[in-house]
């Protein structure tokens, strides 16, 4: 014989005085169950198997009906939460890194590395809103005191100790950029006097200064990223650069202010056009270009404004300190 534990619904219930082949049905309360048992023959006629859980209902015809016994329902696996950034990043308007790490928390180091950038501010602290306490130009060899995740600390070569962005320097030799030596004139006849255009004019036509207008202010908005030459960002030799070499093919215009201060020919001021380069020092006031944007004609120019972040349309003004107007194609 199998003892069984019977669940009935409600209003069907099982007498357990009476044997298991008869019929007792009484009042019980909803959902009651008991135990009765079933001779082993009607065990082994049903086939149950003896390793499930099985529960017997009698319902008012006396048959049987069996329901399995459901699956558990698996508990989802909890998530790892995830691991938190130990410094903060944060970027200026020029998309330049501000160091997150405190300067106490700085590597000490004591390597010398080399300026790779044509010019450097060495900052009080180590983001771009601290004061600029010196500066330095490519090649200049400094002693790293110490680093963080994106800025120096550094001591020049005249003890100034402050903070430069990492990635203007390298830890390979730099060498000063040479300039080119001015040859000796040779004397020759004075030539015949002849009549100097007052303005050479450009040779440009029409429909490709329309080109430069267009495709300059096609990149008004554009943040400025310094060393960019891209729509994704622009410093200011990069966006000159870009215009020239997407209409023009131009590969080898210099990718620095300083450099394009020397490009092309000079022309003067009242006799500038648009495609021209206009070279500008803002910074020191010593006659050294250190921005540079193209003229679009109607006393306008484009140009990428670090202290504005972003590439912007301006009025060339008669008090602005133009050192040197330069034509690329002439």
């Amino acid at each position: 014989m199998l003892s069984v534990m019977v669940l009935f619904l409600p209003g069907i219930a099982f007498n357990p005085d009476k044997s298991a082949d008869q019929t007792g049905i009484m009042d019980l309360a909803p959902t009651t169950s008991v135990n009765f048992t079933i001779p082993e023959s009607d065990y082994t006629q049903n086939q149950l198997s003896r390793d499930r859980r099985l529960y017997y209902i009698l319902d008012q015809d006396q048959k049987e009906t069996v329901i399995t016994t459901p699956s558990p329902t698996l508990s989802p696996t909890p998530t790892t939460s995830p691991t938190p950034t130990p410094y903060p990043l944060v970027y200026d308007a020029a998309g330049i890194p501000q160091e997150g790490m405190p300067v106490d928390d700085f590597m000490t180091d004591g390597s010398t590395w080399y300026i790779s950038s044509s010019k450097v501010n060495v900052r009080q602290m180590p983001n771009t809103s601290s004061d600029i306490i010196a500066r330095l130009v490519m090649g200049d060899a400094v002693t790293r005191i110490s680093y963080g995740l994106h800025w120096s600390c550094v001591q020049t070569a005249d003890g100034i100790i402050g903070y430069i962005l990492t990635r203007l320097m390298s830890d390979q030799f730099v060498a000063r950029p040479t300039p080119s030596p001015t040859p000796s004139p040779k004397p020759t006849k004075a030539p015949a006097p002849t009549a100097i255009p007052v303005n050479p004019g450009s040779v440009l036509t029409d429909e490709q200064k329309a080109q430069i207008v267009e495709l300059a202010r096609s990149c008004l908005g554009v943040k400025y990223v310094y060393g960019s030459e891209s729509m994704d960002g622009f410093d200011c030799s990069g966006l000159t650069t870009y215009i020239y070499l997407e209409l023009f093919g131009i590969t080898n215009l210099p990718r620095t202010a300083l450099g394009q201060a020397t490009a092309g020919k000079a022309v003067p001021l009242d006799s500038i056009e648009i495609g021209d380069i206009i070279c500008f020092d803002w910074s020191h006031n010593d006659g050294i270009c250190d921005h540079v944007a193209i003229y679009i004609g109607g006393g306008q120019y484009i140009h990428a404004s670090y202290s504005k972040g972003y590439v912007l349309e301006a009025t060339l003004k008669p008090t602005f300190p133009v050192v040197s107007v330069r034509r690329i194609i002439y």
